[in-house]
């Protein structure tokens, strides 16, 4: 079975993978100059970032890839 994919989702999918992990990332970043639970939230929101990203990169990537009919 032979397939093709949208190259316009798969750079969609790559640069939204790059955006995420960077803010994910920067929110990381933000934890040591936090404490208490202002620190927890920082966590929370850069792993968040992280999560929905992978998501989103997984979700659209697997859009791009078209399968014959």
């Amino acid at each position: 079975m032979s397939s093709s994919y949208n190259y316009w989702m798969v750079a969609l999918s790559l640069a939204i993978a790059v955006f995420a992990s960077h803010t994910a990332l920067d929110l990381g970043g933000r934890t040591s100059a936090a404490a208490g639970h202002a620190r927890r939230l920082w966590l929370l929101g850069g792993a968040l970032s992280m999560g929905l990203g992978i998501w989103a990169m997984h979700y659209i990537g697997m859009a791009a890839m078209r399968l014959p009919q």
